[in-house]
């Protein structure tokens, strides 16, 4: 055990210094010596001095920087057990030394040589195909081969025989894509180490997070659909999938990020609506702002910049949280049926050029009818595309949609209803204007009221001639 004399405790930075030297910072692998020792008390030193010393000890402790009770270096190792190949899942244990604790989860790195420099390791942080719940698990991708696989926990990374690599190609059945991930690229698939029949089923998603969607065949090319061109649609990830002989379905790892610049608007792309442009995957730095362009058709060889004139653009939001950057644009009267589109420079110095969106009239919703319980209200679209069926709202905050008393062509048709009293109904429609959604709402019509209560009928009474009457009718006596 390291020994630390107790007139150390005297001069709190040399024993800052002998704390640091010797590792030790936990009271309990401190032993005090002071004059006499022998595993008794020396002539005045009582027990008191003692429990005083090894306060003063463990507040020098702390002066020092030291965590009571953790031993900061050489406390423990950290080992990775696994095969470095592709498909494989390496696992790293982490061994304390001592009453050393370790804390928090394992970082995966790599780098090009396992002697590569420590700021190379940390720089490299793999952040996908980890699992495990200290994240000790690390399922090897095709974008890691030829790399040297380490893991860290506390400050203490693996070394030497546990530094793995470099991970070679998987020996079984495998899918690989190449190319590089950016739009207007093209992909191509390779299939190895298997009995492979059929086609290649392209696949994209906008995050690691959601489904993945197949892709427009027009975008297919190659032997058996293996290359697949990029465009600006093509957004998030790819990955490409392959059957064996057997039946059994291989799949690409995910590749990506895409990097790409976007363009889209909501609700609608109709004057006085915003226009924002889009770099969410990253490969774009501040030093490049977004350049607004307009043209009159969406093909066109000449495009013009935005001014003040067209339109507001909007001051660039980088947000490097999310690693998503956008700029917005609003438009103004003298884009009317004009093409908008944005462009932006890559760190790579390639211009991205969005798709481009035409600058429409507003679309139109009317309702008509009578607001009153019993009688139908009609929604009327005019000025876009729309696609989809009306819905029905009361126009209130957060109200659900009306889905009873519905009829006629896209649910056009509202049979009014008790419940209804006193509300105000509004409808709303959607469709696809390019590739943007675009949602329309109208109609507040009048509060709706009870119909007025029919009168009661006047029911007339039979007028009696002179025949019919009796005495008793004429208010007279017989007299008899």
């Amino acid at each position: 055990m390291n020994k630390i004399r107790l007139d150390n405790i005297t001069n709190p930075a040399g024993f800052a210094a002998v704390c640091k030297e010797k590792t030790v910072c936990a009271v309990s692998s401190v032993t005090i010596n002071t004059l006499g020792g022998g595993g008794k008390f020396p002539r005045r030193t009582t027990p008191a001095k003692y429990a005083f010393a090894t306060l003063l000890l463990c507040l020098a402790a702390v002066f020092a920087g030291c965590e009571c009770g953790t031993n900061k270096n050489n406390s423990g190792t950290v080992t990775i057990s696994g095969t470095a190949e592709t498909g494989a899942t390496l696992t790293a244990i982490s061994t304390p030394t001592g009453d050393f604790v370790f804390t928090g989860v394992f970082t995966w790195q790599w780098a090009d040589s396992k002697t590569a420099a420590e700021s190379v390791w940390n720089t490299n942080t793999i952040d996908r195909g980890i699992s495990g719940e200290n994240s000790d698990t690390l399922t090897l991708d095709a974008s890691l081969e030829g790399k040297y696989i380490r893991a860290k926990r506390n400050d203490i990374a693996s070394k030497d025989e546990h530094i793995l690599g470099p991970v070679t190609p998987s020996s079984g059945p495998r899918i690989t894509i190449s190319g590089i991930p950016e739009m207007n690229q093209k992909l191509t698939a390779t299939s190895s180490g298997g009995d492979f029949t059929g086609d290649f089923t392209w696949e994209r998603t906008q995050s690691m997070q959601t489904e993945w969607h197949g892709v427009a065949v027009d975008d297919i090319a190659g032997t058996n659909g293996s290359e697949f061109t990029l465009d600006t649609y093509h957004t998030g990830y790819i990955r490409v999938k392959r059957s064996l002989a057997s039946g059994e379905v291989i799949e690409s790892d995910p590749f990506g990020p895409i990097v790409y610049i976007d363009i889209w608007t909501g609700p609608a792309t109709t004057v006085g609506q915003g226009f924002n442009g889009v770099t969410p995957n990253g490969g774009f730095t501040d030093d490049f702002d977004f350049i607004w362009e307009f043209a009159d058709s969406e093909t066109a060889t000449a495009w013009q910049p935005v001014t003040s004139v067209e339109g507001e653009i909007r001051a660039t939001d980088h947000d490097s949280s999310n690693d998503s950057d956008y700029s917005r644009l609003v438009s103004g009267s003298t884009l009317f049926n004009k093409y908008v589109r944005v462009k932006r420079t890559a760190t790579s110095g390639k211009v991205f050029v969005s798709k481009a969106l035409k600058v429409t009239a507003a679309g139109r919703i009317t309702i008509s009818g009578t607001p009153v319980v019993g009688e139908k209200l009609t929604a009327t679209s005019t000025g876009l595309g729309f696609e989809d069926t009306f819905l029905w709202f009361i126009d209130e905050p957060n109200s659900s949609n009306i889905d009873t008393g519905l009829s006629g062509d896209n649910n056009c048709e509202l049979l009014l209803t008790d419940d209804l009293v006193g509300k105000r109904i509004i409808a709303l429609r959607s469709g696809i204007l390019g590739f943007s959604e675009v949602i329309t709402a109208g109609g507040n019509t009048a509060p709706i009221i009870k119909p007025k209560p029919s009168p009661s009928p006047i029911i007339k009474q039979p007028v009696l001639d002179s025949s019919d009457r009796t005495y008793a009718d004429a208010g007279m006596s017989s007299g008899l």
